[in-house]
């Protein structure tokens, strides 16, 4: 539109007038005539009723009401997993934005920080420090907590009950359980030399026999200055007769040898006869052989 005021026009005897123009000729600051920005203004009648929709004017008073019926269901929108069985509670809407805002992630944290737990309500999170992996929790049996290399967990002299040993990322944990054969023969029953000191084992296992047709075995832990007795139970003649068979050795350094115990003779063979005794025996023999030692580490 013409911007006031405006240079006036005088006529012949100076008087000011405005002479007659077309409204073509005003235009608004973006080239629109006076009908351009007429035609282009809202009418009531531009406005058209939907469902359920209704328009009154009054003037230049346009009204719209919902008209919703009593039939319309107002579905709970954040539970409802069927479609079109109602109209959407406008009310979800905030039920939903408070659900977020309960269970987001709480702002701030530093790097390497993680969400705990702040208390025991429902999504009360904040952010706190990892635990420490050598933190020390449970029973209160665990009084520290040691990282260690296996090859020196291995050499420690006495194990801590009361200490929780972590092996170190790297080193070598694998056990080999391969025993190591440190005698293997026919059968030896005086003196039997091993290929290695007993101390360098954790235990030892002797296999022996008498005869060919008794075999056993027996594991000896921490080894070293352990007395032995292999022997043997074996009933004859319908279990008429019992014969015990024994040997008392001792194992010391890379040998196992006959010795004895408390005045006790070191080995012999005793025949019961459960029918009479006076047929009873003992023979001061030898009939336990050693056959194969194997060492464990």
């Amino acid at each position: 539109m013409a911007t006031y005021p405006i240079k006036m026009l005088k006529d012949e005897q100076g008087t000011p007038f405005v002479p007659l123009t077309s409204t073509v000729a005003v235009r608004d600051e973006n080239g629109q005539t006076v009908e351009q920005i007429v035609a282009n203004k809202l009418s009531p009648t531009n406005i058209k009723e939907g469902e359920n929709i209704i328009v009154s004017v009054s003037g230049n008073d346009v009204t719209i009401t919902a008209d919703v019926p009593d039939t319309t269901v107002l579905v709970d929108n954040l539970n409802q997993t069927t479609a079109g069985v109602g109209a959407l509670d406008a009310r979800q809407g905030k039920v939903l934005y408070d659900t977020l805002q309960e269970q987001r992630v709480p702002s701030g944290g530093n790097t390497g920080q993680v969400l705990k737990k702040k208390t025991n309500t429902d999504n009360d999170l904040e952010w706190g420090d990892a635990a420490d992996p050598n933190a020390i929790s449970g029973d209160g049996s665990i009084k520290k907590i040691i990282e260690i290399s296996y090859e020196d967990y291995q050499a420690l002299q006495t194990i801590d009950p009361d200490t929780e040993y972590h092996i170190i990322e790297g080193t070598s944990y694998l056990i080999d359980y391969r025993p190591v054969v440190l005698y293997s023969s026919s059968g030896e029953k005086d003196l039997i030399t091993l290929s290695d000191d007993v101390s360098n084992y954790e235990y030892i296992e002797i296999l022996y026999r008498s005869g060919d047709y008794m075999y056993d075995s027996m594991k000896i832990y921490q080894p070293e200055g352990k007395r032995i007795e292999p022997s043997f139970i074996d009933f004859r003649n319908g279990a008429d007769q019992i014969y015990f068979r024994g040997n008392c050795m001792l194992i010391h350094n890379n040998t196992i040898a006959n010795t004895t115990y408390a005045s006790v003779i070191n080995y012999g063979v005793s025949k019961y006869n459960v029918l009479d005794t006076s047929l009873n025996t003992f023979s001061d023999v030898n009939d336990i052989y050693i056959y194969r030692v194997l060492g464990y580490k």
